[in-house]
């Protein structure tokens, strides 16, 4: 066998340093492309033209309601002097007793049923019992069938 030499690097030997160089992330390869925007007419939202194109639908914002005629009160008490209601009762809106009780009151759902451990027990008892029972009449079975056999 050869003998190899223990090289040893000298302590006065410097060791060049290694510069952290960071690599320029890769180009994507696929870039959002400049789309065109457009405003909806019927609801007033700005989208891409291709979503506006296929799969917009939008519901048409309703036109402003004009406000309501302010009560003439004078034609109001002419319209009125033949019939017996008053000019607050006129005004308001009428709710009739049939459609107030339409409504339904709310009512909290009752909780589920949860059995005390009395009847849990008994419960349990009951089917021991019962199964004993079957138990007892499967191993009569095939005594009972010889015993009508001999019989007839």
């Amino acid at each position: 066998m050869e003998e190899v030499e223990d090289v040893v690097p000298d302590e006065t030997q410097e060791i060049p340093e290694v510069e952290d160089i960071v690599p320029e992330p890769p180009v994507l390869k696929r870039q959002k492309k400049e789309q065109e925007r457009v405003t909806c007419e019927g609801c007033g939202k700005t989208m891409a033209s291709s979503t506006y194109r296929y799969s917009h639908k939008c519901k048409p914002q309703p036109a402003v309601a004009e406000k309501p005629k302010r009560i003439d009160r004078e034609k109001l008490k002419e319209a009125m002097a033949g019939s017996s209601l008053t000019e607050k009762q006129s005004t308001r809106p009428v709710k009739s007793r049939a459609l107030i009780n339409r409504i339904p009151e709310y009512r909290e759902p009752e909780p589920p049923y949860q059995p005390n451990q009395d009847e849990i027990y008994s419960h349990l008892l009951h089917q021991r019992q019962q199964q004993a029972y079957l138990r007892h009449q499967a191993m009569l079975q095939p005594y009972e069938q010889m015993f009508a056999s001999w019989t007839q």
